[in-house]
């Protein structure tokens, strides 16, 4: 456990930190937008995320991706970090329950299950993705992707792109 940045090591990190009964440090500094701490060193002209800092005084270097096991963003408690990459986040989000995946009408969408359902069927009877896109007010991908089930898959009717449409 060295000082791998200016004079900051993990007994200041957690002399600014206060202790939950879940055993995590919790800044008490400055947060930015999701609530990560973060502190500012004059000497190296930037800010440091302090969960960040606390990893890479105890492991050495800089990790990919900083995951909480404990779901708590301003913690800085080494224990309660692991490294990983995006797909290692995304995962432990849905694990958790953080992250659930919306389908049809419950995600923002411009189109409505209704207008997906009409533009597969007009697909079939010769429609065009220009003139549907058009009508839609959608990009030609975004009905493409919903006449062919690309998107909106849980709906019937998807029209494959290899279909013979007259």
């Amino acid at each position: 456990m060295g000082k791998l940045i200016g004079d900051i090591d993990l007994v200041w990190i957690k002399s600014r930190t206060t202790e939950n009964d879940n055993g995590c440090w919790i800044w008490t500094g400055a947060r930015a937008g999701l609530g990560y701490g973060y502190f500012r060193l004059r000497s190296e002209g930037k800010n440091f995320y302090a969960h960040r800092t606390a990893f890479l005084i105890v492991h050495g270097h800089w990790p990919n991706v900083c995951r909480h096991t404990c779901d708590v963003y301003a913690c800085c408690n080494p224990d309660h970090l692991l490294d990983g990459d995006h797909t290692d986040n995304m995962r432990d989000a849905i694990e958790r329950g953080q992250m659930v995946h919306a389908k049809g009408e419950q995600h923002v969408h411009v189109l409505k299950e209704r207008d997906v359902i009409e533009a597969r069927t007009w697909r079939v009877e010769g429609g065009t993705f220009p003139e549907m896109a058009a009508y839609y007010g959608v990009a030609k991908s975004t009905i493409r992707s919903a006449v062919q089930g690309r998107s909106w898959k849980h709906l019937p009717g998807a029209v494959p792109a290899n279909s013979k449409i007259n």
